[in-house]
């Protein structure tokens, strides 16, 4: 996202994700980790299916968080540990229908009270730039969804408190969702 994006799109996920110091944070699909890079003084899980991007992550930041090889369809335990932000970047659109309806009442019940999950994926809309459509259905994750249809799958499972649809995050023409949501039973 930084070579293709802009300094703001970093900073509209920075303030989306709104971590004070101290935040639990669980960052699934986390890829090499870069968002650290991004938040100060948190306490950072991360889960990515790709060995070579934990390996990064882990090289990078060290200390600065917990990285495991896993993929979404096998948590490891992390049962013990409730999170205050739970991180699905550039996730969902990877992922079946089946695979998120299995996935996310797993994650819910790792969400601290006051938590919230946030998700951040491509998507398409109405009217949309022909050449963003275009890269949306060449993009590799092949379950890219209009909005409603990512809410209709995380909708049995938490609260949407808020939704967000950018056209303006790259240097190109592209439609990003933002979902803010939470435990539906807080």
């Amino acid at each position: 996202m930084n070579f293709l994006g802009k300094s703001s799109s970093t900073d509209l996920l920075v303030k989306i994700i709104d971590a004070n110091p101290g935040c639990k944070i669980l960052d699934i699909g986390c890829g090499p980790a870069s968002i650290l890079n991004h938040l100060d003084d948190v306490q950072y899980s991360g889960i990515d299916i790709s060995e070579k991007y934990i390996k990064t992550a882990q090289q990078t930041f060290g200390s600065r968080g917990t990285f495991y090889c896993a993929s979404v369809d096998n948590f490891p335990t992390l049962s013990d540990t409730k999170f205050d932000r739970i991180l699905l970047i550039g996730v969902l659109h990877h992922l079946t229908d089946a695979q998120i309806s299995n996935m996310v009442p797993s994650i819910t019940k790792l969400l601290a009270p006051g938590g919230k999950m946030i998700s951040f994926d491509g998507v398409f809309t109405k009217r949309q730039n022909p050449i963003a459509r275009l890269l949306l259905r060449m993009d590799r994750g092949k379950n890219v969804r209009y909005e409603d249809g990512y809410l209709k799958l995380l909708q049995p499972f938490v609260e949407i408190s808020s939704t967000l649809i950018r056209n303006d995050l790259l240097r190109f023409p592209y439609s990003h969702l933002f979902i803010e949501a939470r435990h539906a039973s807080c």
